[in-house]
């Protein structure tokens, strides 16, 4: 099954923009807490930095780096830290198409496993749809399995 398109799948960067946002509002909290605030202001710190900096900043390097590049029949995945690797969509040994529908529209997650590796696709992930079809038209039928929720 061959197929000339190129394309790319990848986070919206409205959410990177968030997250940055809200880092620099915590930021802004710190500083005008430290001068504005009584001491002592270390547990304020330690806890800032515990629970939103860290996490946030794993995020943001995930949600950098993730990138799905599609070439022909050739599907690259970067994923945290700039890992990458290549498969054949030949090697695609299952797919899960999970429709969550909800009351305020309806979700969908494609999990393509390879191997003894997986990646997904989801509904606002920029190049979504472009990868839903091109799945559909590459990948044999009988090895996607669809899973409805409500």
């Amino acid at each position: 099954m061959k197929s000339k398109s190129k394309f790319t799948v990848k986070i919206p960067s409205e959410i990177y923009k968030g997250e940055v946002f809200i880092t620099a509002f915590f930021i802004v909290l710190n500083v005008m807490y430290t001068i504005f605030g009584d001491p002592p202001h270390f547990p304020m710190y330690i806890s800032t930095i515990l629970f939103i900096f860290i996490p946030i900043a794993i995020s943001l390097l995930w949600i950098r780096k993730l990138k799905i590049v599609v070439s022909g029949s050739k599907i690259t995945v970067r994923k945290i830290l700039g890992f990458k690797y290549s498969v054949d969509v030949s090697e695609i040994t299952k797919i899960k198409w999970i429709i969550n529908d909800t009351r305020l529209g309806v979700n969908e997650k494609i999990l393509i496993y390879v191997n003894s590796e997986h990646f997904a696709v989801e509904t606002l992930m920029d190049g979504f749809e472009i990868m839903s079809e091109y799945l559909l038209k590459n990948v044999d039928p009988d090895k996607i399995i669809y899973i409805n929720k409500k």
